[in-house]
């Protein structure tokens, strides 16, 4: 019984613990503006993990966001990560005659006032991976105010750990929006347990020059393929558990039914 009971349980925590093929992570379905790491993501500054920070009210609609607390309780440093509301999409989008949309995932950069690019500072997405196995990775980018004039630079670059799988430098030239955003995605990618996925955005103003802020909306998405070990989904461990754990009763009574007879 103890034993059957020990198999039950392993199989139950093995099921929920490794996602079953077919299951999606993705960046913007899975946000949270309360939990930072929010299950296998993270929101953060260089190692950095943000705090949530309530913005003051501008009347814009934006309030919860993963951002540095304000300055002199006030005002807003950046970088700052925020899924877009109804009202910010109304609100900013009939200012920069934008077609913006109620759930996107922003980023407001820090500045690099014509410095190189320091990873302590800039905003990047972690996702860290549940099970070994094989994912399909892909990530969509594009600037959020469309056509802005003050924001010709742009710089996204994917890591898996430390390793740079891939880079882009753009400029409101290149014409990416959100209906043609910059795409990237690689299949059968192999990930170990723990290992790490992580889009770093961020501004390339050339040096000496003045910095303003990127703005970008982006997604990522990381959909499991298959694993290094074949793990049961929870409905079949929870079935195969309840059989293992019938079997002592069913010899138990089958050892009875003999001994009336």
């Amino acid at each position: 019984m103890k034993k059957a009971l020990g198999i039950f349980v392993f199989l139950l925590f093995t099921s929920v613990c490794a996602p079953a093929k077919g299951f999606s992570f993705d960046l913007q379905a899975d946000w949270s503006d309360v939990l930072n790491p929010n299950g296998p993501w993270s929101y953060r500054q260089g190692d950095t993990v943000l705090p949530a920070t309530i913005e003051p009210d501008y009347g814009d609609g934006i309030i919860n966001v993963w951002a540095p607390p304000l300055l002199f309780g006030k005002f807003p440093v950046a970088p700052m990560l925020f899924k877009l509301t109804q009202q910010a999409a109304n609100f900013y989008g009939t200012i920069y005659n934008t077609p913006m949309q109620a759930g996107e995932i922003v980023t407001i950069t820090a500045p690099n006032n014509g410095e190189p690019l320091d990873p302590a500072v800039l905003a990047n997405y972690r996702w860290t991976a549940p099970a070994a196995g094989n994912y399909d990775i892909s990530s969509k980018i594009a600037p959020w105010i469309e056509g802005n004039p003050f924001e010709e630079d742009y710089n996204w670059k994917l890591f898996i750990n430390n390793t740079l799988l891939a880079s882009n430098d753009f400029d409101q030239t290149a014409g990416f929006t959100r209906a043609n955003p910059d795409q990237f995605s690689i299949l059968n990618q192999f990930l170990n347990l723990g290992d790490v996925i992580k889009l770093q955005l961020g501004t390339v103003t050339p040096q000496g020059s003045n910095s303003f802020d990127a703005t970008f909306v982006t997604n990522l998405t990381i959909n499991p393929s298959s694993f290094a070990a074949t793990v049961p989904e929870p409905s079949t461990a929870f079935l195969m558990g309840l059989a293992l754990l019938s079997m002592p009763f069913v010899n138990k009574g089958r050892a009875l039914s003999k001994r009336v007879l």
